[in-house]
């Protein structure tokens, strides 16, 4: 071999191994893989990864990966050099490879309808209410949902995305499951009758139902022909008591059709139908004198004042007249007497 060509080939090594012992460092590569929505970030050098990616780093560095999802995505865990959902911490003597994988999650929304109480609860363990509960949940997770009534209450079913009485859901998109929970009939007042009436009061009577618990008895008053169907409805009648079975509704007024509802509440909340004012007794005339007196009733449940009418003038004067003759005739006119009783003994 030429002399000049061994020369050239001898600086070449010498290059290399100076450069190799001097100023190059040896390095390593950590292959990252990404799977779902997220992103990996490396501590050694400061990289952030949205997709797989490779980070070159010096031979026997220890590198932090650090796994961040986005949005309502969830971190699944680690594999390959790292394993676990914490940060993945690895020292590089060789090339290595790690998978970072994510999944979407899925909202389940659960409440309760209808008139009743009770709690619900999930299974994987995310929600456990007795009204509204959100939780989110890994797409393909299996969610069982279980219900129970309150006293007082009973479970009629699920619906909406369950229908029936069990509910069973993959999380494949979000989700709304209606708990449905029905209120046990609440007996209602009976036998409403009006015991005193004026021309801008009434009073009422009721019985209350055998075998409640009654904690609130509930009046309310509507103007018109249609009575309050609910607890809420119309103007409320101020009562006494827990339960009483009589209230006076004072400052009604005159020509001013009413209403009357009484509903029952017993210990759990929950309130009977109406029980509205009975028909036989439910019309009133006020005369001029103030004498009230019983009206055919105009329709059922309704309670009527109507206004006086007012006595012609010409009534009025005769009235006066015939008043007037009967003092005066007394007073001036007719002569007290007496009687002398005789009585004869023999012929």
């Amino acid at each position: 071999m030429p002399a000049r060509l061994l020369g050239l080939v001898a600086a070449a090594c010498l290059l290399v191994l100076c450069s190799t012992a001097i100023g190059a460092t040896p390095t390593s590569t950590v292959s990252v893989g990404i799977v779902g929505p997220g992103r990996v970030v490396a501590s050694v050098p400061k990289k952030s990864c949205a997709r797989s990616c490779g980070i070159t780093v010096p031979k026997g560095a220890r590198v932090t990966l650090r796994a961040h999802p986005v949005g309502t995505a969830r971190f699944i865990g680690w594999s390959g050099a790292c394993s676990g959902t914490g940060p993945c911490r690895v020292t590089v003597g060789a090339d290595v490879a790690v998978t970072a994988t994510f999944r979407p999650t899925y909202s389940l929304s659960v409440g309760v309808v209808g008139t009743g109480s009770g709690r619900f609860s999930s299974v994987p363990h995310a929600i456990s209410c007795h009204v509204h509960c959100t939780a989110r949940f890994i797409a393909g997770t299996q969610v069982t949902l279980h219900a129970a009534a309150v006293a007082g209450s009973t479970f009629a079913g699920f619906v909406r995305a369950c229908r029936g009485t069990t509910c069973v859901l993959v999380m494949s998109g979000n989700r709304i499951v209606g708990v449905h929970f029905v209120a046990n009939p609440v007996a209602r007042a009976t036998a409403v009758t009006v015991t005193g009436r004026t021309r801008t009061s009434i009073g009422l009577y009721w019985t209350n139902p055998l075998g409640v618990h009654i904690t609130r008895i509930v009046v309310r008053r509507a103007r018109g022909a249609h009575a309050p169907a609910r607890p809420t409805a119309g103007t409320g009648v101020p009562t006494r008591g827990t339960h009483p079975v009589t209230v006076t509704d004072a400052g009604l007024a005159a020509g001013t059709r009413y209403s009357y509802a009484i509903f029952v509440r017993d210990r759990y909340g929950h309130f009977s139908p109406a029980t509205r004012l009975g028909s036989r007794t439910d019309a009133i005339h006020a005369r001029r004198l103030g004498i009230p007196v019983p009206s055919l009733a105009p329709s059922a449940g309704v309670l009527t004042l109507l206004r006086f009418r007012p006595v012609p003038a010409r009534l009025l004067g005769l009235v006066a007249a015939a008043c007037l003759l009967v003092l005066c005739s007394t007073a001036i006119g007719a002569t007290p007497t007496s009687t002398v009783s005789v009585g004869i003994v023999g012929p």
